[in-house]
């Protein structure tokens, strides 16, 4: 089904189809717009005439607030105004009241005065009470009901527009007939219709009679297509070429494509003709070609032998150098660990250097505070026999003094009691600070002989650090010597690499020419047994001036 679809006739029948489609969407868009549209200006109208009316009621109003006239005159004057307006023929105002109660009705007189409070159209909508509901919510308003056209009984849809006159209490309103815009519309309609079937007549049945015309002329240049392509290969054929329209320029196109493929079938002819005759010299050339290079490649191959042990040898001495090298570098890295450790030899024992002079000043420290310790113990001791002293006395006066320093004895006799404890006590730490002022002493005497050996060391390291610079230095100058001989054998090594690979590549090259020029020769001979063939196809082919005289035919048009 879709393969119709793919050729020109296709293509062309579903534009018309989409344009036909197209068309009544428009016209049917159309018409949904314009029915709305004649509905939104039917009830722009009515509203604007009902504000007429408004504007009636409300001139008789100030002419009664102006003392004109009376009120009740202004009323009268106004209905008796309103009663006569008519527009579109006989469409016409009424007023009512708010109760509600009509006022005036100039098709329907037997209503003034009613209650119209209960009165209902045939679909039960109580319609005036709507009508004050409207007023009372909006002041004004759109309102849709059934009511019978002047002379009439059957109540068909009506839309009205009714507006509250505050100062008098009353509604006045004036609405048209739905059926006139249903009317307007369906005669809208038929100028539609109209309008589509003078577009059909006009557009859509020359399009059909073009569309036939086009596929003729296309049928017939398919035709001649097809027969030029499964024919007998008659290039002196030629399409008709008549009219100034766009198939005629194709039939003229493919009349000059004729012609040049003509033409280009004798050039190609004549070349196949030179192209054979020199594949068979290059044919010759290239088994000469071939037979020289391998002659070429024998001696290329010597040398590159030649080449090649050279650069084996190259690379044991450049392996050896290489050994030397890394021996060097592992020497040099001993020599400089070495270094590393004697520097820190020395600077260990400089920092132990610096720990015993401050501990024997500390030492010495320590003593002059344990003599310092020492006297002030024997000012405690002082103070202690003289408390034993002070204590015994006290005890001799509470004895006289009897039972009245009977407690004042007890308290000697404790203060006496301390005074020799710290008696005690103090000598224990006289002895304590004696032993440690003898092992001060002799700890002094042992950091100065330490301290002397530590100096004499830290000299030593230091010496040992100046000859192991020494020692890496030269370690250095000789690693230097030693990469640079490494240096020239890698370049020796490299040069000697790349010689054989240009020595390679070259011998490469020369037995791939060698191959190629086999190869040209062998295709040489294919080419002119190719040759031969392209002769034979072409021949199938007239392109003769003498052959066209005869053959030449102009397709029939149909």
């Amino acid at each position: 089904m879709l393969d119709i679809f793919r050729t020109i006739k296709g293509k062309l029948f579903l534009f018309l189809v989409c344009a036909a489609m197209g068309t009544f969407i428009l016209i049917g868009i159309s018409l949904s717009t314009l029915h709305g549209t004649l509905k939104e200006t039917r009830e722009v109208t009515i509203k604007q005439l009902a504000e007429v009316g408004h504007g009636v009621l409300a001139h008789y109003h100030r002419q009664a607030t102006e003392n004109k006239m009376s009120m009740d005159e202004a009323k009268a004057a106004a209905l008796t105004a309103i009663k006569s307006l008519r527009y579109e023929g006989q469409e016409y105002y009424w007023i009512n009241d708010m109760q509600p109660r009509m006022i005036m009705h100039p098709i329907n007189p037997r209503l003034d005065g009613q209650d119209l409070s209960s009165f209902e159209d045939p679909t039960g909508n109580r319609l005036f009470m709507e009508f004050v509901r409207t007023v009372r919510e909006n002041g004004r308003g759109h309102v849709n009901y059934l009511w019978p056209k002047p002379g009439h009984d059957t109540p068909v849809e009506k839309t009205s527009y009714v507006i509250g006159f505050e100062p008098w209490g009353w509604i006045i309103g004036t609405g048209v007939y739905n059926d006139d815009i249903q009317s307007a519309f369906w005669s809208e309609v038929g100028r539609m219709t109209i309008f589509v079937a003078a577009l059909v007549i006009v557009f859509f049945i020359p399009m059909v009679l073009l569309l036939r015309a086009i596929m003729g002329s296309a049928n017939r240049i398919a035709a001649v297509s097809m027969e030029l392509s499964q024919g007998e290969g008659d290039l002196t054929r030629r399409l008709p070429i008549q009219g100034r329209d766009e198939l005629t320029e194709v039939s003229r196109f493919i009349n000059a494509f004729l012609e040049k493929t003509q033409q280009t079938v004798i050039n190609v002819r004549n070349s196949v003709e030179g192209v054979a005759s020199a594949s068979e010299q290059l044919s010759s050339t290239s088994s000469q070609m071939s037979s020289s290079m391998g002659q070429q490649s024998e001696t290329i191959t010597q040398i590159a032998s030649a080449i090649h042990e050279m650069s084996h040898t190259v690379g044991e001495v450049s392996r050896n150098m290489g050994d030397v090298e890394n021996n060097a570098n592992m020497a040099l890295d001993a020599a400089k660990a070495g270094g590393e450790i004697v520097q820190q030899s020395t600077s260990e024992m400089e920092g132990i250097a610096r720990e015993v002079d401050e501990t024997a000043s500390f030492a010495q420290s320590l003593e002059e505070k344990s003599k310092r310790v020492e006297e002030v113990i024997q000012v405690i001791n002082d103070i202690a026999d003289q408390t034993n002293l002070l204590a015994l006395n006290a005890a001799i006066e509470a004895a006289r003094a009897g039972d009245a320093g009977r407690g004042f004895a007890v308290v000697a006799d404790e203060v006496r009691k301390l005074a020799e404890r710290s008696t005690n006590s103090t000598q224990e730490i006289i002895e304590i600070v004696k032993t440690i002022q003898s092992g001060v002493n002799q700890v002094t005497r042992s950091m100065g002989t330490v301290n002397d050996r530590v100096q004499h060391g830290a000299s030593l390291s230091r010496q040992a650090d100046e000859a192991f610079t020494t020692v890496l230095q030269g370690m250095e100058n000789l690693q230097q010597l030693i990469e640079q001989n490494v240096a020239a054998v890698e370049q020796m090594a490299k040069t000697s690499e790349q010689i054989t690979e240009d020595v390679q590549s070259i011998s490469t090259t020369s037995e791939e020419t060698a191959k190629a020029s086999e190869e040209v020769a062998f295709a040489s001979r294919d080419l002119a047994r190719l040759s031969a063939d392209v002769q034979h196809h072409l021949d199938a082919f007239k392109v003769d001036d003498d052959s066209r005289k005869h053959s030449m035919k102009l397709i029939p048009r149909g």
